[in-house]
């Protein structure tokens, strides 16, 4: 990695070096330079809500950007390659635009996902259940915590027509 190397050409050079001068003397604005800093010799961007993310020069950004791409391409892109590099703390200028430009060229991204769709029923018995038997015929089940937790909660509902309805505090049936 080319961490602490910054050639002359490079989109950094201005902004380290405008960084490195004392405020007064700086010549880009502060628009310009207030989402950036140096920490050990190394430039940074800050994002919106306040992490930070290395400055990548070209060569290290095309890396990057293709590196994460192969570890990525064809699966699910829930999260794209230009947030998962930003997740991995990089930033460059125009990496929305290489990073949406690559996914857009790359056949295996563009193929739909394949989702192994399951569908899982179970045979549940109907909770009401156990209270229609116990309204209609006086049914318990033969465990006594659950004959006391039926008989005080069937208190609540009554049967109208082979309907189960609950009562509601007032009295009147829901």
């Amino acid at each position: 990695m080319e961490q602490g190397i910054v050639e002359e050409n490079d989109w950094r050079r201005p902004i380290i070096d405008n960084l490195s001068l004392p405020p007064l003397e700086r010549r880009m604005n502060v628009k310009e330079l207030k989402n950036f800093m140096l920490l050990h010799g190394a430039l940074y961007y800050r994002a919106i809500d306040g992490a930070l993310a290395r400055c990548l020069g070209e060569n290290e950004a095309q890396c990057q950007l293709h590196r994460v791409h192969d570890e990525t391409c064809g699966h699910t892109l829930d999260i794209t390659l230009y947030r998962r590099l930003q997740r991995l703390g990089c930033y460059w200028p125009n990496m929305a635009i290489q990073s949406q430009t690559l996914q857009d060229s790359c056949s295996a991204c563009q193929a739909p996902p394949h989702h192994v769709e399951a569908f899982v029923t179970e045979d549940t018995a109907d909770w009401r259940d156990p209270y229609l038997q116990y309204l209609r015929h006086g049914a318990l089940p033969s465990d006594k915590r659950q004959v006391t937790r039926i008989a005080q909660k069937a208190k609540r509902f009554v049967i109208h027509e082979d309907v189960l309805y609950r009562i509601s505090f007032g009295g009147d049936l829901l």
